[in-house]
């Protein structure tokens, strides 16, 4: 039987896992089933092409709604002008948060996301650059390497101490740190949740 990516890259990147303590049947098969949920092992960063649906549906709390949840007339213009151009809806839906700069500085696009764990924002970017000695800011199209794209998913995951979640089969509480930041009361409000869960019991009968 031929093996699955994720074991190709624990295999080959066994060291670096270890650094990050993502060395054991539980914690293996937590991180890859939200790094496969998040970028499906692939080497290619979040390309924002969305349509005008889509991005609405998507990114609505970065949307003004008036009282009946309806986009007041300014977002829907808003809407009309970046829709189709992948560049500008980066840099409107991800400007001005966690470090990027406005619009007009291109962070939203240069920071989107990207690696196995879609690492996204300035802060995290400038973060990993900081912890690993590497620049990922002058050129953050290096984080997919494959080697970049596993170390910027385990130094997210160690970051964010998520070997603590998955250490108690805590599916929820890894979505929670991943998506929203921070573990909360209700089960499966995450994006993905399901999607998630999906792939880590699918890994967990790999690493066992």
């Amino acid at each position: 039987m031929s093996l699955t990516r994720a074991e190709v890259l624990t295999r080959k990147y066994r060291t670096l896992l270890n650094r990050y303590g993502i060395n054991t049947p539980l914690r293996l098969a937590h991180f890859w089933g939200n790094c496969f949920h998040e970028s499906r092992l692939e080497l290619v960063r979040e390309n924002m092409n969305y349509s005008a649906k889509r991005l609405i549906e998507v990114f609505k709390r970065r949307l003004d709604r008036n009282r009946d949840g309806f986009l007041s007339e300014q977002e829907k213009q808003k809407v009309r002008e970046i829709v189709g151009n992948p560049i500008k809806i980066a840099n409107f839906v991800y400007g001005n948060r966690m470090g990027n700069g406005g619009e007009n500085t291109n962070d939203g696009w240069n920071f989107r996301a990207g690696g196995f764990m879609g690492l996204t924002f300035r802060n995290n970017y400038e973060a990993l650059s900081r912890d690993t000695k590497i620049d990922f800011i002058s050129n953050p199209d290096i984080i997919n390497q494959e080697a970049n794209a596993i170390l910027s998913a385990a130094w997210f995951w160690h970051t964010n101490n998520l070997n603590r979640w998955a250490d108690r089969d805590d599916t929820d509480g890894v979505a929670d740190v991943i998506n929203i930041g921070r573990k909360t009361n209700t089960i499966g409000d995450a994006n993905g949740y399901a999607d998630r869960k999906k792939h880590v019991d699918h890994y967990k009968k790999i690493f066992k």
